[in-house]
């Protein structure tokens, strides 16, 4: 594999394979970097016999001057990873900050590249880092973008862009340390935009107290995200550019955002219901984009919170996870449009109307239905099914048991599982999920058939395409052991013909023509 182009994309998708059961559980892998974690000792002792089971399996070699066991706290891929979260390495940040200003586009280049792998610890990066992005650009006009050439072109920092990379600098200082997501805590969505970028910040909060307002709840940073409206974007209305990072976060940011309880979004509701109901006042192109958004929003389970303006939840959060250093000169775009007033009374928030199926008159399917239709169909219940009591559902190895005649309970199911946040599943993809909490017979042919009868699948996923493993281009050692074969277009013909068959050997490149 050394010297291939795409070496590196090879040796993932191969380590990917290879570690394929512990993958995502008790492993992590970039490239040639690997990282084995459990909960407690016995545990990773455990992951560990497996883990180099696979490594005598497959063949791998591993350094032990770069090997590290039995430690709580490791540096992975530039971060320090511990139980507590993820932070920046301090050697890393202090090399950064220790560099001068660029004399040439190529360094510039190298260091925002460089200050980018930690933007997601950084509030406010995209407009912190714009004039020095803005630089660059004007520098690269009409050239190449790679480091070799842009090392010749010399430029002179002005006084507002050394500005600017000193406040990178400060903020790389006080990056914000990342923790793991935890099920059982609240999660916390905070968008903004204003004329010219837009912010996300996703938080969690161990024990949220519904009696204190949200700024003085005690959060924990999950994700920061900012950019700059571009081209187009720049022309967008105020509307568009307030719910644009709300539709982001709830497309970007899913495998957070998904989850049974849902989460409280901070932001003007009233933004919410343009979004939700565009009016005829809108241009049409508007309107789409707004519904296609609002198509993304209504596949989550959230609560909207919104004070009016009231606290300045932007500045709070940013002084007290972003502060710049002493005498640092930096202007805060997104925190500009926001003012103090006087702190108003609690309240608790009302109940969004703007689902349906968030309406308090709105029942859920329960596990009672499942227990009905169990007792509608006790006859067909397999041998090896069981139940705690009277009252409770049958299990089968661990799953509900679902009855292959409910015929309505298996669709509601499909339905679930079918058309989630990823689109729609294919019948693996579909089956894997179901199999997870529920037992039906003949689960594969019951897919099937559901995915057949779905009217959107043929539009969602086109055209068919078979995927191919990402390995060296094959070649054939004998004569017509390989054949290739395309049709070449010659246009009308007197004989009513119009393409040619090229048939080509793979070995000797010998070729026939067919008409």
């Amino acid at each position: 594999m050394q010297g291939h182009v795409d070496s590196a994309l090879y040796v993932q998708a191969t380590s990917e394979k290879c570690y394929a059961s512990l993958l995502l559980k008790h492993l992590l892998v970039w490239i040639d970097d690997i990282l084995v974690y459990a909960k407690d000792p016995e545990e990773y002792i455990q992951v560990l016999r497996e883990f180099f089971g696979l490594v005598d399996r497959y063949g791998f070699k591993l350094s032990p001057s770069k090997t590290v066991l039995f430690t709580s706290e490791v540096k992975w891929c530039g971060c320090i990873l511990s139980g507590e979260g993820v932070r920046q390495d301090p050697a890393r940040i202090e090399q950064l900050c220790a560099i001068p200003y660029p004399t040439n586009a190529g360094d510039l280049q190298q260091f925002i590249c460089a200050v980018n792998w930690i933007r997601e610890s950084i509030t406010e990066y995209a407009m912190t880092v714009e004039p020095l992005q803005q630089a660059l650009n004007k520098a690269l006009e009409g050239k190449a973008k790679k480091k070799r050439i842009a090392s010749g072109i010399k430029i002179e920092l002005t006084q507002e862009e050394k500005a600017a990379f000193d406040a990178v600098k400060s903020k790389m200082r006080t990056a914000v340390d990342l923790s793991h997501p935890r099920a059982d805590a609240t999660l916390c969505l905070f968008t903004d935009a204003s004329d010219q970028g837009w912010s996300i910040i996703v938080t969690q909060v161990d024990k949220f107290d519904d009696e204190l307002p949200i700024q003085e709840q005690s959060h924990e940073m999950l994700v920061c995200q900012s950019g700059m409206f571009t081209g187009a974007q720049k022309s967008w209305s105020v509307i568009e550019k307030e719910a644009y990072p709300i539709a982001r976060a709830c497309e970007k940011l899913n495998y957070l955002l998904m989850r049974p309880e849902g989460f409280r979004m901070y932001c003007d509701h009233k933004n919410l219901i343009h979004i939700f109901a565009p009016g005829k006042e809108w241009p049409e192109h508007t309107r789409g984009k707004l519904m296609r958004w609002a198509a993304i929003i209504g596949g989550y389970r959230y609560t909207i919170e919104h004070i009016n303006g009231i606290h300045n939840l932007w500045a709070d959060m940013m002084s007290r996870w972003g502060r710049p250093a002493t005498g640092m000169a930096t202007h805060k775009v997104l925190a500009a449009r926001w003012t103090k007033k006087r702190k108003q009374p609690r309240h608790t928030p009302k109940r969004n109307t703007l689902r349906p199926l968030d309406e308090e008159n709105f029942i859920w399917p329960c596990i009672n239905d499942i227990v009905k239709a169990q007792a509608a169909h006790a006859n067909t219940r397999p041998k090896e099914a069981k139940r705690t009591s009277d009252d409770q559902p049958w299990i089968v190895d661990g799953r509900l048991w679902i009855p292959a005649a409910a015929e309505d309970l298996i669709q509601r199911i499909m339905v679930v599982a079918h058309c989630g946040s990823m689109g729609h599943r294919g019948q693996a993809a579909l089956v894997n999920h179901v199999k997870r909490l529920f037992w039906i017979e003949r689960l594969n042919e019951q897919a099937g058939n559901f995915i057949a009868g779905c009217l959107l699948c043929p539009h969602v996923q086109g055209g068919r395409v078979v995927h191919r493993p990402y390995a060296p281009t094959w070649h054939a050692k004998r004569r017509n052991e390989g054949l290739h074969f395309d049709y070449l277009f010659m246009g009308e013909a007197l004989g009513g013909s119009k393409y040619v068959l090229v048939l080509k050997d793979d070995l000797t490149h010998f070729c026939e023509l067919v008409a």
